[in-house]
C-alpha cells in the first residue's frame, strides 16, 4: 500500500462527482470495509471472504476511503464493525 500526505492526494482528488478513491494494481483493488471479528479473522487468513458469518446475499457497502469508513463504523466501536 502506497501512503502519501493528505494535502499532496488533495490536490489529485476530483472537485465534483462521486468518486470511489482507493488504489489498484495488477493484482488487487484497495477498498474499504468494516466486519466483526470472525469475519476479519477468516478473510486475513484465507484472503478471500468467507467463513460461518459471512453471507454472500447480504448486500453491504464499500467505503470510499478509510476516513469515511471509519467514521460509519463509530471509529471501530459499533458492534460488528470492529475490524
Amino acid at each position: 500500500m502506497k501512503f502519501e500526505l493528505y494535502d499532496k492526494q488533495l490536490k489529485r482528488w476530483p472537485e465534483t462527482g462521486r468518486h470511489i478513491i482507493g488504489q489498484y494494481d495488477d493484482e488487487s483493488i484497495i477498498v474499504y470495509q468494516a466486519y466483526n471479528h470472525s469475519i476479519a479473522d477468516y478473510a486475513v487468513q484465507n484472503q478471500k471472504f468467507g467463513g460461518k458469518d459471512f453471507s454472500w446475499k447480504r448486500m453491504t457497502w464499500i467505503k470510499t476511503n478509510f476516513t469515511w469508513m471509519m467514521y460509519r463504523s463509530g471509529w471501530a466501536t459499533k458492534k460488528n464493525q470492529e475490524r
